[in-house]
C-alpha cells in the first residue's frame, strides 16, 4: 500500500463511504495488508483482483488511481501519490 495516501483516502472513505463505492484493489498479500489495515486502523474495503484487468486500467507504476463515474468514464487516471481528501476530489465527488 502507498503510505502516502492511505490518510487521505481514508478520510475520503469516512465522508463519501455511503454515497459513493469505492473498490481499492491490490495483489499484494492479502496477510500483509490485513496487518497494515489494522495497525493503522484503517476500515478502507480492500478487494483482490480476480481476473486480468482491462488494457484501460493498465499501469505499470505504483500507486495508480481511477476515478470512474457511474457511466464508466475515466474521470481521473493519476499515476503516483496524491492527496485524495483534497477540495477538488471532494467537488468531483459531490
Amino acid at each position: 500500500p502507498c503510505i502516502a495516501e492511505m490518510p487521505s483516502m481514508q478520510a475520503l472513505y469516512d465522508d463519501f463511504g455511503e454515497e459513493t463505492v469505492f473498490l481499492f484493489v491490490t495483489s499484494d498479500d492479502k496477510g500483509s495488508i490485513e496487518k497494515f489495515m489494522a495497525k493503522h486502523k484503517y476500515s478502507l474495503p480492500i478487494y483482490e483482483p480476480l481476473s486480468v484487468r482491462p488494457e484501460v486500467l493498465s499501469g505499470n507504476s505504483l500507486p495508480t488511481t481511477f476515478f470512474i463515474d457511474e457511466s464508466g468514464t475515466i474521470l481521473i487516471h493519476k499515476i503516483g501519490s496524491a492527496d485524495w481528501n483534497s477540495q477538488k476530489v471532494r467537488a468531483l465527488l459531490e
